[in-house]
């Protein structure tokens, strides 16, 4: 099942792609490093959470080595960007 369009500047995006660029665009990516080994991805969007309550972490992740199936000791958190309008 496909998502509805959704409206920007009362704009319709139909194309995948075009939409996926925006929502990037809509979201800040943080790259984190420095995690303790035994750091998951709800303890790194908790941590977020509780240093920046007005912002709404939306995603969290933990790189981990394939290999050994061990924490790289780093990640990504994902905010989404306030509405300036």
């Amino acid at each position: 099942m496909v998502p509805p369009p959704f409206t920007i500047e009362k704009q319709r995006i139909q194309d995948p792609t075009e939409r996926l660029i925006h929502d990037l665009k809509e979201r800040i990516h943080v790259f984190v490093q420095g995690l303790p080994v035994e750091a998951t991805w709800k303890d790194l969007k908790d941590h977020f959470k509780r240093s920046l309550p007005n912002v709404e972490v939306v995603f969290a992740s933990v790189s981990i080595d394939k290999q050994t199936g061990k924490s790289k000791q780093c990640g990504i958190v994902q905010f989404e960007t306030p509405n300036l309008d």
